[in-house]
């Protein structure tokens, strides 16, 4: 007669049972010796079997894995319920939701999470590079699909790989150098007033004045400015940021002219619309500025000249009256130092007399 198990022998097994409860409702029930019974209900008994699976694997200790959700999870739909779940609390929702619709768009995103390797991503960054895509937007496309499975494996138990892991992102761009004599400044600024839309010369002048972003300036409400205290709050259109610019002198005095010159004050508090509509919808675009300006700047004989170099301009200008780095990081709004030093164009002779004339000074006061 074979030997009978104790009668606690079904406790040490792994027992879990699954009871529909009703249309839709699937109760899951996990037991086991030493252990507080677990339930949980679910709209599928593929869902219940799978939750049970994964517990009575974690209770014993040997865990259970189950790949069938990876295998039938394919990129689109991380990226869907990215877009759904996390992009809404980024303050740069829009922009990051663009470069999820480019994700969208390849056709890597009907693959099956599981079966999405490095190589595919380092064939996918090729395929951009080979269409010109800037190395900065390749970085951006690569570092969102990077912290979507990052989301996928810390928060929602997918047992894949992060196939951007170890690839190799496009290098930075050496920086631009931008600068602007006195002379191509005179004739920039009379090629503006020439314009038939009052805002190229004021935009201008700002971004030259001010070294504040194109969005910024396009995100300029009459709210925000306040010359009587002299500063005004600049919002980064495309993330939602805001800053206070403390204004100088030129500063002060471009943003009176600014004001002076508007035609009708527009209801909405915009000072030139909506940055994030469609000019139709009473927008006013990046493509707008930039592609004015572009015009304006081709006319003035400075075709390669961009709208973002009056940044590089105005920070190179703006560090001859301002103490140090910090400080002048505090006025442009540059988080970075690295950063910033990529945007002072210092001429090198101008730089050497600047150091002479601050030498003297210091040896006239011994």
């Amino acid at each position: 007669m074979s030997e009978q198990p104790p009668k606690t022998q079904k406790w040490n097994e792994r027992m879990a049972s699954i009871i529909r409860r009703g249309p839709g409702q699937y109760q899951a029930k996990v037991r086991r010796q030493g252990f507080p019974i677990r339930t949980k209900t679910f709209e599928t008994h593929a869902e219940a079997k799978h939750w049970a699976d994964i517990l009575e694997g974690k209770i014993s200790g040997d865990e259970y894995v189950d790949r069938s959700r990876e295998q039938r999870t394919t990129l689109r739909d991380l990226l869907d319920r990215y877009r759904e779940e996390e992009t809404p609390k980024k303050k740069g929702a829009v922009k990051e939701g663009y470069r999820i619709g480019k994700w969208m768009k390849h056709p890597l995103a009907d693959m099956p999470v599981t079966s999405i390797e490095p190589a595919d991503i380092a064939a996918w960054r090729k395929e951009r590079q080979n269409e010109g895509l800037a190395a900065s937007s390749i970085r951006n496309e690569m570092n969102i699909l990077s912290s979507i499975f990052k989301i996928a494996i810390a928060e929602w138990g997918y047992r894949v790989n992060n196939p951007c892991a170890g690839v190799a992102r496009p290098q930075q761009p050496k920086a631009r150098w931008a600068t602007l004599t006195a002379e191509q400044e005179e004739v920039l600024l009379a090629e503006c007033r020439k314009r038939r839309q009052w805002w190229v010369y004021h935009c201008v002048r700002l971004a030259l004045t001010t070294a504040a972003r194109a969005g910024e300036i396009r995100g300029l409400r009459f709210e925000n400015i306040h010359l009587d205290q002299h500063y005004v709050q600049l919002v980064e259109g495309k993330n939602g940021e805001a800053r206070t610019l403390s204004l100088t002198h030129d500063m002060e005095q471009a943003f009176r002219e600014m004001l002076d010159a508007v035609p009708v004050r527009r209801l909405d508090g915009w000072v030139f619309g909506d940055p994030l509509k469609k000019v139709a919808d009473g927008g006013f675009p990046v493509s707008v500025l930039s592609d004015a300006f572009g015009r304006t700047a081709a006319r003035a004989g400075l075709p390669d000249l961009t709208f973002h170099d009056l940044r590089h301009i105005a920070t190179t200008r703006l560090a001859l009256i301002h103490r140090d780095a910090v400080d002048l990081a505090t006025t442009t709004g540059h988080k970075d130092l690295t950063m910033l030093r990529r945007y002072l164009n210092e001429d090198p002779s101008a730089r050497a007399a600047e150091l002479r004339r601050r030498e003297a000074e210091i040896r006239s006061r011994l």
